[in-house]
């Protein structure tokens, strides 16, 4: 279904002037949506149908289809003939470990413990590493996470260059941290995921984290984030990510009320 509407749309692009999706750029916003709209408002005659083209431009990008149709080919393959096909299916998200160092001490994780000098890959190895695998798989989903990741300096600049090459990148943080400057780093990089550790709302998550005042650190961040994605229009979600267990039980539907009311997601 999606490649006979793809067909269709690239045949009479041209005749309408539109662009080919394939090379819609990530950063379209909607001045080149108004325009395109305006363009189809000469070519059709009913405003039902002007909107049911408009939408073949708008949200659904190159990369977004071809994740959607990649996602959907190999979930299908590991089924299909009885499984006998599963040996061709490819990843559909890969999360790279950055660091096992952490500067949390969460109850229910311990890898805060690991100490010393890491044997960690360089930014311009993790960038051929990036690019190797956006040349075999796609714009495919791609998480950086740790230990906490940001605690590579080079985290955001290999983030800025994994978004640029066309992946949905997604980098997890706990967002404990005084210096902001590196929570806006992450946000100009343009991911289209930022996930943040968040256990409970207040206390709770400070507790569960294990160091004072982290609620109040990850909020800030959290604030950071909002402020970054309005100032400079940007198109990342902000994901709240929490782990249920008996210390945090009683503030799970607040995690869930807070991120309704700031515009997140939540998973649990």
């Amino acid at each position: 279904m999606i490649k006979s509407h793809l067909l269709c749309q690239l045949s009479y692009a041209p005749r309408l002037g539109w662009l080919p999706l394939g090379h819609i750029e990530k950063s379209a916003r909607a001045s080149t949506f108004t325009s395109t709209f305006n363009k189809c408002s000469t070519s059709f005659g009913s405003e039902s149908t002007r909107e049911c083209a408009i939408m073949w431009i708008m949200p659904l990008e190159w990369d977004a289809l071809y994740r959607r149709a990649y996602d959907g080919v190999n979930y299908r393959l590991r089924g299909f003939a009885g499984g006998r096909l599963a040996g061709l299916c490819r990843p559909t998200s890969v999360v790279f470990l950055l660091t096992e160092l952490c500067n949390a001490k969460c109850v229910h994780c311990d890898i805060w413990r690991n100490k010393g000098k890491e044997d960690s890959p360089t930014l311009d190895q993790w960038k051929t590493v990036v690019r190797d695998l956006r040349s075999w798989l796609g714009p495919i989903h791609v998480a950086f996470s740790g230990g906490e990741a940001l605690l590579r300096p080079f985290t955001t600049d290999l983030a800025a260059y994994a978004s640029e090459l066309g992946l949905f990148l997604e980098v997890l943080t706990h967002g404990y941290w005084d210096d902001q400057s590196r929570i806006e780093k992450l946000a100009l990089a343009r991911p289209g995921r930022i996930t943040m550790s968040i256990d409970g709302i207040g206390d709770t998550h400070s507790l569960v984290r294990g160091r004072e005042k982290f609620w109040e650190k990850s909020f800030t961040s959290l604030q950071t984030l909002k402020r970054v994605r309005e100032e400079k229009n940007l198109g990342y979600v902000i994901r709240l990510k929490t782990v249920v267990m008996s210390h945090n039980l009683h503030d799970v539907a607040n995690v869930a009320k807070f991120a309704a009311e700031n515009g997140m997601e939540v998973f649990y």
